[in-house]
């Protein structure tokens, strides 16, 4: 099951709630698609002019809990987080902490994936690692392969164990452009751990890793984007860990130049979800990736920015929808209640 809570909210209220989280349904008629059925479940809009989610944590089927933000005003600054909990039949909202713009100074934006094995055991990730070991916060030091341009960064990080946590990003240099990174803490220390990179990436290509999806210490998925150097277009990048090495996994080309796979989850072997940046959602059978369309929420357009698997197959996702009838956007969720053969 997946561990990490991917938003982009401020990174403390992101920690303190993935310390709270360790300690009937008015939906919409349901939608057939290339590969699943979807069915839109309605949630709260508590902003006058706009909502909107970017996270979603699935822990159980009456235990789901998502995070974005919303406004009652046109002024930026008047943004605030937003979390809401499905308890198996309607979706609430759950208060949050806004920081202080003062506050917020000490914890970067930047700084705000964040995985846990236990209320004692939570990581976060991004320009730099911190640990939080039940009663405070470090800064854990990680190789920097080069500093000599942009050095390291981490995009999303799982904890396994106490002793078995992955990250991954991407790592750039003068002399080879930028290569999707992977990283292994082993209870002592982060270390590199070897992935191959895309054919062709042997001169200043550009690739990097956005999101983890584990099935088992030995059974890992990760995926993001390359793009080879002088190509005008990105194509996906999928890697699997069986528990000794790294390989690539074989993905279609993207229907769009500039696009590659934001996040995925794992359902199984045979049952993987990647969501691409521009909104298209690709199935993994075993054997071959297959297009699923997204759920239609309306015919005003929508956004799908992120998705969690329960153990059963279900799969959830989260967003934005525009609303014709007021100002701006208010939350999406929807949920397969079919999934692929």
């Amino acid at each position: 099951m997946r561990h990490a809570c991917i938003s982009r909210v401020p990174v403390i209220f992101l920690m303190l709630l993935a310390c709270s989280l360790l300690s009937s349904c008015d939906a919409s008629p349901r939608h057939q698609t290339g590969c699943s059925f979807w069915q839109i479940v309605a949630s709260p809009n508590p902003g006058n002019v706009g909502d909107g989610l970017s996270g979603v944590f699935a822990l159980a089927s009456d235990n789901i809990w998502v995070t974005g933000s919303f406004a009652s005003t046109s002024t930026s600054t008047d943004n605030r987080t937003l979390v809401e909990h499905w308890n198996g039949k309607t979706w609430s909202v759950v208060p949050s902490l806004n920081p202080s713009p003062e506050g917020e100074g000490n914890y970067p934006d930047s700084l705000g994936i964040i995985a846990g094995s236990s209320a004692n055991d939570i990581w976060a990730v991004g320009d730099g690692t911190a640990h939080w070991n039940g009663k405070a916060w470090s800064i854990v030091s990680t190789p920097n392969l080069h500093a000599n341009l942009n050095g390291t960064e981490l995009a999303d990080v799982v904890a396994l164990a106490p002793d078995s946590v992955w990250a991954v990003g991407s790592t750039s240099s003068i002399e080879r452009g930028q290569l999707a990174l992977i990283e292994h803490w082993d209870g002592k220390a982060w270390s590199v751990v070897s992935n191959p990179q895309p054919q062709g990436m042997d001169s200043k290509g550009t690739a990097a890793l956005w999101s983890l999806a584990p099935l088992s210490p030995s059974d890992i998925w990760a995926a993001g984007f390359y793009e080879l150097p002088g190509a005008v277009s990105m194509r996906y990048l999928v890697e699997h860990w069986d528990g000794r090495a790294w390989s690539i996994v074989p993905t279609p080309a993207p229907a769009r130049k500039l696009d590659n796979l934001r996040h995925i989850v794992a359902i199984s072997d045979h049952n993987v979800w990647a969501l691409t940046y521009n909104g298209s959602l690709l199935n993994w059978n075993g054997k071959v990736w297959r297009l699923s369309t997204l759920p239609n929420a309306d015919q005003n357009g929508y956004s799908v920015s992120n998705l969690a698997a329960l153990p059963n197959g279900q799969v959830w996702l989260v967003g934005a929808v525009h609303d014709p009838t007021g100002p701006g956007p208010r939350t999406l969720i929807a949920r397969s209640v079919q999934s692929c053969s």
